[in-house]
Order: structure tokens, then C-alpha cells, then sequence
């Protein structure tokens, strides 16, 4: 299944993905492996979710080449959407959104290979509680910096 599409079925995820409590970890590396490593586990590449105990949905996301790679949702107990972004490589990149059970918008994010740029929080009346902005002089930006030159070395978007 393509991961070219905002929203899914549960059926879709179940029938075209497997349960997360299937795959392994790599004891090298945060990779996601297919099999144990004794067996010949692989990266893993395809969709992983997790269900609730009565069989709803947790969350699903994409991986490629044993990392999340693509649209990652979470979901409540109740089925609405708990939260939303897209990976790269492991790393959160672009638009993280959360929302309250109530479906108002809890966070909203803004990130580059994993480093939050931006980050403003509402409380479940709608009032900005929290906003922030990633600051040139801190550490994070080092690591934003570092972080885009290791992917440029890498070939990597």
C-alpha cells in the first residue's frame, strides 16, 4: 500500500500491514526488523500498527528500510485522531498536529529531521497556552545544523 493518502481504513492498515508485536528490534540500531536477528531479520518496509485490547486501532505508521517513513497517526480509544506527522528516516519532518478527545486542536509543530522550529499549544477552550520558536544561540540548532549536514552527506531529502 502507497503512503500517498491522508486517511485510511482500519481494514486497509489490518489487511495490508502487520501488528508492531510481530517485528522486531535490531540490538544495533533503533531498526525494525522483520524477523529476530538469529533468523535472518531483515529491515523491515510496510505499514506497522498497534491495537487496543477490544481491536481498535492505536496507531499505524509507514517504514522503509526499518525506520518510520511516512504518514504516522494516533488514535483514541474512541477512534478520533490523537495525533498526525510524517516521517523521514526516523525523524519527525514537517507538520506534527495533536488534538484533544474533544477534536479541537491540542499542538500544532513544526519540525526538520526530528528538531522542533515551532511549537504552539492550546488548552481544550482554544487559548494559547503555550508558543515557542527554535532560537539560533541554543543547542537544538547545533543539532539541526548537524543533522541537515549528516543527510546531505547521506543523499538523504
Amino acid at each position: 500500500m502507497e503512503d500517498n493518502r491522508e486517511k485510511y481504513t482500519i481494514e486497509e492498515i489490518i489487511s495490508n500491514g502487520v501488528d508492531f508485536e510481530d517485528l522486531w528490534y535490531s540490538s544495533t540500531s533503533d531498526e525494525i526488523l522483520d524477523n529476530a536477528e538469529d533468523e535472518g531479520g531483515k529491515p523491515f518496509n510496510g505499514i506497522a500498527y498497534e491495537l487496543y485490547g477490544d481491536g481498535r486501532l492505536r496507531y499505524f505508521c509507514f517504514y522503509k528500510n526499518g525506520f518510520q517513513h511516512g504518514l504516522f497517526q494516533e488514535f483514541y480509544e474512541n477512534g478520533e485522531k490523537k495525533s498526525e506527522q510524517i516521517m523521514r528516516h526516523g525523524q519527525t519532518k514537517g507538520k506534527k498536529t495533536s488534538w484533544y478527545r474533544n477534536g479541537k486542536i491540542k499542538s500544532l509543530g513544526e519540525y526538520e529531521n526530528g528538531v522542533e522550529l515551532s511549537y504552539n499549544e492550546w488548552d481544550e477552550n482554544g487559548n494559547l497556552i503555550v508558543s515557542r520558536k527554535l532560537s539560533e544561540n541554543s543547542d537544538n540548532f547545533k543539532l539541526l545544523l548537524s543533522r541537515r549536514e549528516l543527510h546531505r552527506k547521506m543523499g538523504r531529502e
